[in-house]
């Protein structure tokens, strides 16, 4: 279960990047930034698939792996971004932050794998500790504008169920054993790579302000780090972790994510953490305390 633990820990961290990428090129606007981060996300993979063959195109398992990336990466990101630019990181963190309780939720459900007065503790102090953390900036939600409050809100809420169905079709899949994490994650790349230059076709043909040469040189960076090292990389230690841990764990392991996310942002702009903000991290990290010594102590 260890290495279960430290794939998940260390995919998260990762994963924590795509919160503070807006903030690097504001200049690009979301479908930009995530045509960049999926156009060297895809190349990387397909190049990858290139060396590890894995099955044939016409193989249903590629039809899973276009429906996995296209909603766990693509749409994912794009709605991520999107309510980021409009409503600022709080929120849009607080919502795709509930990713620990939706998808534990989601998995016992459907696989009994916890008992449910197990479950509850952690999934409460998960749920405290985001609320903790964004407790300032949802004080001042109203200055925002009732159109992009909404539409902010309703973007991170599609972002959350994309990724919630994506985790757990990610998770049955590997544990099927019908593939390998390093394949599955090459080809989840690999898959995703029309969209999108589909995506980039579009979105770099709308009108947009000039930018500088500086601008597209933090693009091209942005696009790199969180396209091999956030994308296939990340995607491949969570494949691992998948195998090793049940879902409702794993699931309660993506708050390492919103940490990652905020404690990025805090580096950016140099700022010391509220109490707020560290009372809400330590109740999310006692969440996840919880849920592994839950997880030692038997599922029933």
């Amino acid at each position: 279960m260890f290495a279960g633990i430290l794939f998940a820990v260390t995919a998260c961290l990762v994963w924590g990047l795509g919160f503070a990428a807006p903030l690097f090129a504001p200049e690009f606007t979301p479908a930009q930034l995530s045509a960049a981060r999926f156009i060297v996300f895809g190349g990387f993979s397909a190049a990858l698939c290139l060396r590890w063959r894995p099955p044939p195109l016409r193989h249903p398992l590629w039809r899973q792996a276009v429906l996995g990336s296209v909603s766990g990466n693509l749409l994912y990101y794009l709605c991520l971004v999107g309510g980021i630019r409009l409503i600022g990181v709080p929120l849009p963190t607080l919502i795709v932050g509930m990713l620990p309780v939706t998808l534990a939720l989601a998995a016992n459900l459907r696989g009994g794998e916890l008992r449910w007065a197990r479950l509850w503790p952690s999934l409460a102090l998960i749920g405290a500790g985001l609320l903790a953390v964004n407790a300032d900036a949802l004080a001042r939600l109203p200055a925002n504008g009732l159109g992009d409050f909404a539409l902010g809100v309703g973007l991170a809420l599609m972002a959350l169920a994309f990724w919630t169905w994506f985790g757990l079709m990610n998770a049955r899949l590997l544990r099927a054993g019908a593939l390998s994490a390093s394949v599955w994650s090459a080809m989840l790349g690999a898959a995703v790579l029309p969209f999108a230059l589909a995506l980039a076709a579009w979105a770099f043909s709308q009108p947009w302000p000039q930018v500088s040469a500086d601008a597209w040189l933090r693009l091209a960076a942005v696009a790199l780090v969180t396209g091999v090292i956030g994308g296939w990389w990340a995607s491949w230690l969570w494949s691992q972790a998948s195998v090793r841990l049940p879902v409702t764990l794993a699931g309660q392991l993506i708050v390492v994510e919103t940490l990652a996310g905020i404690a990025y942002g805090q580096l950016y702009t140099w700022q010391w953490p509220d109490w707020p903000l560290l009372l809400g991290g330590a109740l999310m990290v006692a969440g996840v305390v919880w849920a592994l010594s839950a997880a030692r102590g038997g599922g029933h």
